[in-house]
Formats: structure tokens, sequence, C-alpha cells
């Protein structure tokens, strides 16, 4: 048996995302002395360094890092699962758990989903719709977990999942993404090759190496190389990169203000077909996402 906390994970969890033990101290409320104590004990107990310290901060090990992808969905649904059965809405019978992307409100492709949900709490009144942001990585721990009733995606998030119903409802339309400042925002039409040798910027969905080869054959589809492919956590990130001018992507049109420095040219549906879906995990579907269901439009493919 393993003599390991719930907070010791957490602490373990923060100090990696924050790559500081005195900014997590600070974060968690509690003194750097306290929180090495636990973060020793948390070793102790894995029998491994999960950190090298220095200096500058800490960094995961290699054992560190292959805890942090798995300890880091099982943490968050765990910590979810306790905070639904805390509200009583894990119970209750007229509820509605929605997980939706970051971008959901920022990308003109999700209005019909959007008045499709507005619809259904009209006319269902007597339920509890929640609805849940999420990155990618988050939704798809949403449906391996089922902890949402319904999860709303692009559709290459979910595609390899197994044991998930996934309906169609919508395109998604791709763009190639660069600064409004990039020397070729000038022209009305351009071909991908000129992206040749540029910075990609993408928001992964493990943040694995297997994102980066997912992203490169995306690219190579599309039909330019880029000099190196480059994570940014989350799309906030990615259009603040690529407005900077620090790079290019590919990505859905966003309506947000970093996005008025951007400059989009769409992708061709056959070179990179992308749609919105609603997926849920097989066999957990309550009467009230049936319901919802039956006011979603499903995209003919």
């Amino acid at each position: 048996m393993y003599n390991i906390t719930f907070e010791q994970i957490y602490v373990f969890l923060t100090v990696a995302e924050v790559q500081s033990v005195t900014k997590a101290a600070d974060q968690l409320f509690t003194s750097q002395p306290a929180l090495s104590r636990t973060l020793a004990r948390f070793e102790e107990s894995v029998g491994a360094r999960v950190f090298e310290r220095s200096n500058k901060g800490v960094v995961l090990t290699r054992e560190g890092e292959y805890l942090r992808q798995r300890l880091e969905p099982l943490y968050t649904n765990l910590d979810a699962a306790i905070k639904m059965v805390r509200s009583g809405a894990a119970f209750g019978d007229m509820h509605l758990r929605l997980a939706l992307p970051v971008s959901y409100n920022a990308v003109e492709n999700y209005r019909g989903l959007n008045e499709t949900i507005r619809k259904f709490e009209s006319d269902h009144p007597e339920i509890d719709v929640t609805e849940i942001l999420c990155d990618f990585r988050e939704i798809r721990q949403q449906l391996e977990q089922g902890t949402s009733d319904i999860v709303v995606a692009q559709s290459f998030v979910v595609d390899d999942l197994p044991n998930v119903c996934i309906r169609n409802v919508a395109r998604y339309n791709m763009f190639l993404a660069i600064s409004a400042d990039h020397p070729l925002a000038k022209l009305d039409k351009i071909d991908p090759q000129m992206l040749n040798g540029e910075v990609a910027y993408f928001v992964p969905q493990t943040n694995t190496q297997q994102d980066k080869e997912r992203a490169k054959q995306v690219f190579s589809r599309i039909g330019f190389v880029p000099k190196s492919v480059e994570f940014a956590l989350n799309y906030q990130t990615l259009l603040h990169n690529i407005s900077s001018c620090r790079g290019v992507s590919v990505c859905g049109k966003f309506n947000t203000a970093d996005s008025e420095r951007i400059k989009y040219y769409p992708i061709d549906q056959s070179v990179h077909d992308s749609r919105i879906v609603v997926c849920w995990k097989e066999g957990r579907l309550s009467k009230e996402a049936r319901e919802f269901l039956a006011l979603v439009p499903e995209l003919k493919v």
C-alpha cells in the first residue's frame, strides 16, 4: 500500500505547473519548508525523485513527468466527483452537465449549438444545466471518465477515444493564421508553402510527443513544413503568439481582441476536414441528456 495523500498529489501537481517551490507555497498559502516536507514525503512514498532542483526553480524528472501525465487527469476527475457529491448534483434527477471547449464563446461555428443549449434551457426550466469550459486535455478526461453527461468538442480532439458515441453537428472551419504584421499578410491569398520554415503553434491534446507528430502530419497535409512545432497551453496563448508574430498556426477563426491582429486564410475542407461534435460515454446517457440530444441536429457528412 502506498502512503500517498490527496494533499501530496495536489502539491506535486501545483509545483509541476509553476516550476517553483516558492511560487507554489505562496499559491497554496503555506510555508516553503512545509511544502518541501510534503514533497519529500511524496517522493519517499513514490520511491523516486520527481523534481530536479536548481537556483532557477525545479523541473520534472523523467519519473516526475510520467507521474504528472497520469495523476493529473485522475486528480481532476476525483476533485470534480467530490465537488459534485458535496453540491448534491451527482444525485439530482434533473441535472445536465455539459463540457464545452474554452473557445466555445470565441468561435462563430459554435453559435448554432449555443442556440440549441439556450432553447433546451427555455424548454426545460426544471433541469439544472451546468456548463464547464475545458481545454483539450480536460475534454478528453471528461469523456474517458464519464464526468459530464454531454461533451462538445472538435472532432480531431476525440476521434481516437474508445467507447465514445459521437454525433456530428456542424462544420468547424479551419484557417491558416498569421500575424497582421507578417510580410505575407498583405496578400489576399497565400500558398501554404510560403509558410515553410515558420514556427508553428498548436494547442496540445495530451502534451506528449504524439501530439507534435499528429500536428506535423496536419501541417504537411495542408502543404507546409514548419521549422518547429511548439505547444501553446491554451487558445489565448496561441493567439498571443500568432498576433505577436512569433509563429503561425492552423486553427479556427476567433472573435477576440487578439484575433483582430491576426490574418486568417481559409483552408479547403477537402484538405483538412474538422467538425463540431457532441459526444458521450457509451452506456452513460441520462434521461436529461437524451432530451437534450433530441434537439441537437445531425450534420450529414
